[in-house]
């Protein structure tokens, strides 16, 4: 008992942790970091800290038989990168962001209907139409007065839906049978790799040096704000996060995330002074309690 607590700890305490990846991007994009560096060098200092370890325990190195998830894996990750922050560059308030971020299991759910052949029971389609009154009244698309905040939004829902892929193949890769740090240094490494494949294209879209510029001669205290950044909203989490699952069942783990939101809220509270509307409470709340209604499935007698 005491040690299945301590699993679901570590999952409540890395929920905790991810809020502040939304609040932190926002403020290092202020910063003026781009949105690109952000996304590339949140992976390459996570993998510089993970090497010593790695160094000392070469038992835990992405086995080649499992390349083909991580392939798969790691482009997921990219793009999960790359909307999120996106949506915070195009204004998308860091609450709204989390939000956004989290309408995943919706978007498993009907996802999981049409691709996987899961058939979505009625208590699943009434979630998914609670998310979606949610969705709209978070995003009170009536003061939406200029295209930038509709593509933010897009961007932001990307997101989720990047995120919903994740979990998807994270299930269908079955990763119970792998070391914690293992899975970690896979996704980190293959969406770092995703990253730099992708970059020429991106520059066929954009050359707007505050989503796309690349420079490791950031200032001093960047660097210093970046690593803290990481080391607290990405690697801890994730090896808590992985730790965690490998003993916390889907459902029970799948609430105990929708604390990342919550913390996401908090922090942009705190750090930013965002102001937190009628609409917004109202909006999330519906989102929060459709996920709750996907994951806290009726037990069957």
């Amino acid at each position: 008992m005491m040690r299945a607590n301590r699993h679901i700890l570590m999952v409540a305490v890395s929920a905790i942790l991810y809020g502040g990846i939304a609040a932190g991007g926002d403020f290092l994009i202020d910063k003026g970091v781009s949105v690109y560096e952000i996304s590339l060098y949140t992976i390459f200092i996570s993998l510089v800290v993970l090497t010593p370890y790695l160094v000392l325990h070469r038992e835990l190195l992405v086995r080649r038989a499992l390349f083909r998830f991580y392939i798969i894996y790691g482009l997921i990750g990219a793009a999960l990168q790359l909307t999120l922050f996106s949506a915070l560059f195009l204004g998308v308030p860091v609450a709204i962001a989390a939000m956004l971020l989290n309408t995943q299991p919706v978007w498993t759910t009907i996802i999981g209907h049409f691709w996987l052949k899961e058939r979505a029971g009625r208590r699943q389609l009434t979630a998914v139409g609670i998310a979606l009154v949610g969705l709209f009244i978070l995003l009170e698309p009536w003061h939406a007065e200029h295209f930038g905040q509709v593509t933010g939004i897009l961007f932001g829902l990307g997101g989720g839906l990047s995120l919903s892929l994740w979990v998807i193949w994270g299930r269908r890769g079955g990763m119970n049978d792998q070391h914690a740090v293992t899975i970690t240094l896979g996704y980190l490494l293959f969406t770092g790799l995703s990253l730099l494949l992708i970059y020429p294209f991106l520059l066929l879209f954009t050359e707007d040096d505050r989503l796309v510029r690349i420079s490791l001669s950031l200032p001093g205290n960047i660097w210093i704000l970046l690593i803290i950044y990481v080391l607290i909203t990405n690697l801890l989490p994730h090896l808590l996060f992985y730790t965690g699952i490998q003993k916390v069942k889907a459902v029970t783990a799948g609430m105990l995330l929708l604390m990342e939101p919550v913390s996401a809220a908090l922090l942009a509270t705190l750090i930013f002074g965002e102001a937190v509307t009628a609409y917004m409470v109202v909006g999330g709340l519906l989102i929060l309690f459709s996920n709750y209604f996907i994951l806290d499935k009726p037990s069957t007698p």
